[in-house]
């Protein structure tokens, strides 16, 4: 959990820089699928959710520059408080949108930008971001929903100056 978080912040750090990201665009999408914290790890098999000390899933990235971490973000509300799991979700979308900025800026490296919008387009084909943000409209947390909703329409802008 404690090493997700990690990852998370010194992805977040990297972006807010505009630095251009080293790793692999598919090991970030790991890192900033916000809904994937929302699903139940009760109905999920032992396979599916490994033990905070086991192997490596087959899911997480390969690269150890990024971390080395053992357990899904699916599974962090059963192994945290949810206040942890919360702060994540934030951070994700945090992150999401200062991304989502930085492609849009005039003054991000054109490396950087370029990588940034890659990790963008993934992960709007891979993880089905918009409807798992919508979901996140309903949230009695307000400040989750707010973050959701900006989230999402800076994503939708970002489809929309691509096309």
């Amino acid at each position: 959990m404690k090493a997700f978080l990690d990852v998370l912040e010194q992805l977040y750090k990297k972006v807010l820089l505009g630095v251009t990201l080293d790793n692999e665009n598919h090991d970030y999408i790991f890192y900033l699928d916000p809904a994937s914290l929302d699903q139940d790890c009760s109905t999920m098999t032992s396979l599916e959710c490994p033990n905070p000390h086991g192997v490596q899933d087959k899911h997480q990235p390969s690269s150890a520059n990024l971390a080395t971490i053992s357990v899904l973000p699916m599974c962090l509300k059963k192994h945290s408080p949810i206040g942890s799991a919360r702060e994540i979700v934030l951070l994700q979308l945090t992150v999401i949108k200062v991304m989502v900025t930085r492609i849009l800026s005039v003054e991000t490296d054109f490396r950087a930008k370029e990588k940034y919008r890659d990790v963008i387009k993934i992960l709007l084909k891979s993880s089905d971001i918009d409807s798992k943000l919508t979901c996140m409209f309903q949230d009695s947390d307000k400040l989750l929903s707010h973050m959701a909703a900006k989230c999402l329409a800076l994503l939708l802008y970002f489809q929309l100056r691509e096309k």
